[in-house]
């Protein structure tokens, strides 16, 4: 999108048209999840959260095990946002459990981030802080440093 929300918009809108008229609803679920996250950038968040939710269905649906964990994470975020923190947290928990049994590392690591700032959020500091050395951990056994730094960064603002 590159900061360029108005031509991205029209490309998006043009790339869900096609994939309504092909039936893939595996692209379809990335597109939406990108309309969505313009749609929010936009302040449509009724619009967002539909388009959000109807992402994670379409992976749910194909089977995608790889890539429900990331639209769950999404989706906490989102809720997170919005101040709806038991939804939130409800859905970084699935993301966490479908990452693990998926073996999805990257989701997992990522997953376990998010829940960590939800559990933190809402009083379980010490569940948050193990989930947090468990994301620094995987992060690091995957090799990004960046997300591991996210971690540790955490760590350190909530000792």
């Amino acid at each position: 999108m590159q900061e360029q929300n108005a031509p991205a918009r029209k490309r998006f809108d043009q790339a869900l048209d096609l994939t309504k008229r092909t039936g893939d609803e595996r692209l379809r679920s990335f597109v939406l999840r990108h309309i969505g996250y313009l749609q929010q950038t936009d302040g449509q968040i009724d619009e967002a959260a539909t388009n959000f939710r109807e992402s994670l269905a379409l992976r749910q649906r194909n089977h995608m095990k790889v890539f429900v964990p990331f639209a769950m994470i999404l989706l906490a975020e989102f809720e997170a946002e919005q101040k709806h923190s038991t939804e939130a947290i409800k859905f970084a928990e699935q993301a966490v459990s479908l990452a693990k049994s998926g073996n999805s590392l990257r989701a997992l690591y990522d997953g376990q981030l998010m829940l960590a700032k939800l559990y933190f959020g809402a009083g379980r500091a010490a569940e948050a802080r193990n989930l947090a050395e468990q994301s620094r951990s995987g992060a690091e056994a995957f090799g990004n440093p960046a997300d591991a730094k996210e971690a540790e960064d955490f760590l350190r603002k909530h000792p």
